[in-house]
């Protein structure tokens, strides 16, 4: 049986870049398309060698509202056959709509919502004909409130979420698969291309481009419409539905606006009282203050507020995860570490809980139960330059020079393959 072929737009880096080396792994021939001419030679030569795929690179910029049909075209010139189209490519922009330049804005509707249209519209007649194929838009958590102070990507994003959920209805029995992938905050570099860095809320809650775009990968495998990966951002996606739309908007301003640090923790948990306040089971809110309080220093609060989100949702392991976190920075280690166990048993998989609790165990004095946790992290994810670096701390307590060394390095490696998004 003839591999596949994968159309993904915006594969040069995050997401798109991971998405690409899911589907090459499964033997996916693949069309690379982004601006980037440099990094899109760089990762066909990567995949084809690793895996064999054979890779096509079409550069184009989808701001261009030529772009997409200068992209079909090229490929019916050459007779590909698209089997699946990944509508990844997109942007956003932080500020006010009366101070962003307008042809940011108009930029931005044309990559996240024109091109992504016009795409389907395209290649989903030929994939109906051959009664096969599917289509994977990206949209995010956005999509499901409205965002001030950056109201047009936010807007984008519910478009791609109501225009994928009623296009999967409309090719029911048609043999094509539609899904709509909504991570949350994700390290892709999105926040400086954003320029919202700054924003309270790109500081919470971010996880790494190669777990966002596995659970998205895998999701779509099995058919399902709607994936939202990870359980905080499952919660808030459900918890926005049954919290009144004026605090929606006030919540999601304050965490988006670019005040002094104190001013925006103060604002920020005043907002998440708020919520609570006319919602007490309001678990989002309870998590969002808990980890403000954290960013501000107040332990006991952030405590406090992560209990009650374990009690109101007793199997969320990010919540014992989170809560750990905090002990460990409070110097409760025994706490942390029965916190980060609890974590580990009810959800296995995740790198940053066998992380924590590795610190938590090497604060402690217990580096051989440290080193076993990090080496787990690594084993889950072997390009996660963080725990190879804190094993090696804990390697050159215990006085094991040259397994320091070696594991500095690897962290140097991995740094240099997957650079840490800025930190302000």
């Amino acid at each position: 049986m003839p591999s596949e072929t994968v159309l993904i737009t915006g594969a040069s880096s995050g997401i798109g870049l991971e998405l690409a080396k899911l589907f090459a792994a499964d033997k996916s021939n693949l069309i690379l398309v982004a601006r980037s001419q440099d990094k899109l030679d760089q990762l066909a030569t990567e995949l084809h060698g690793e895996h064999g795929v054979r890779v096509r690179v079409l550069t184009k910029d989808l701001a261009d509202p030529q772009s997409p049909q200068a992209v079909f075209d090229a490929l019916a010139a050459e007779s590909v056959t698209v089997d699946v189209l990944v509508n990844n490519a997109g942007f956003g922009a932080g500020g006010s709509v009366a101070d962003l330049p307008l042809g940011r804005q108009v930029d931005m509707i044309q990559v996240n919502v024109a091109a992504l249209t016009h795409l389907t519209r395209l290649f989903l007649p030929g994939m109906i004909q051959r009664r096969s194929g599917g289509i994977l838009n990206v949209a995010s958590v956005a999509a499901f409130q409205p965002g001030p102070y950056m109201a047009v990507y936010y807007a984008t994003k519910a478009y791609v979420l109501s225009f994928t959920e009623a296009l999967a209805e409309e090719v029911i029995g048609t043999g094509v698969r539609v899904t709509c992938f909504a991570p949350g905050l994700t390290a892709t570099g999105f926040a400086a291309v954003a320029d919202v860095q700054r924003q309270l809320l790109s500081r919470l809650w971010t996880a790494d481009a190669k777990t966002v775009a596995r659970a998205g990968y895998r999701g779509f495998g099995r058919g399902r419409l709607l994936v939202i990966p990870g359980l905080r951002n499952k919660l808030g996606a459900v918890t926005v539905r049954f919290t009144p739309r004026l605090l929606v908007r006030k919540v999601i301003k304050r965490l988006q606006t670019y005040t002094t640090p104190k001013g925006e923790f103060d604002k920020a948990i005043a907002a998440y009282t708020e919520a609570i306040r006319l919602d007490p089971k309001c678990a989002e809110a309870y998590w969002g203050r808990g980890w403000t309080y954290e960013k501000k220093g107040d332990y006991d609060q952030a405590i406090a507020d992560f209990s009650e989100v374990i009690r109101l949702s007793p199997r969320l392991s990010e919540a014992y995860c989170d809560r750990g976190i905090v002990y460990g920075k409070k110097g409760s280690f025994d706490e942390a570490i029965a916190d980060f166990t609890e974590a580990i048993r009810l959800a296995p998989q995740y790198t940053e809980t066998y992380g924590g609790q590795g610190s938590a165990y090497g604060q402690k004095g217990d580096l051989g139960t440290a080193i076993a946790d990090f080496t787990d992290a690594i084993r889950l994810n072997p390009k996660l330059a963080e725990a190879y670096y804190n094993r090696g701390l804990a390697y050159q307590k215990m006085g094991d020079t040259a397994k320091a060394e070696s594991d500095f390095a690897q962290a140097n490696t991995r740094l240099h393959e997957s650079p840490l998004p800025p930190r302000t």
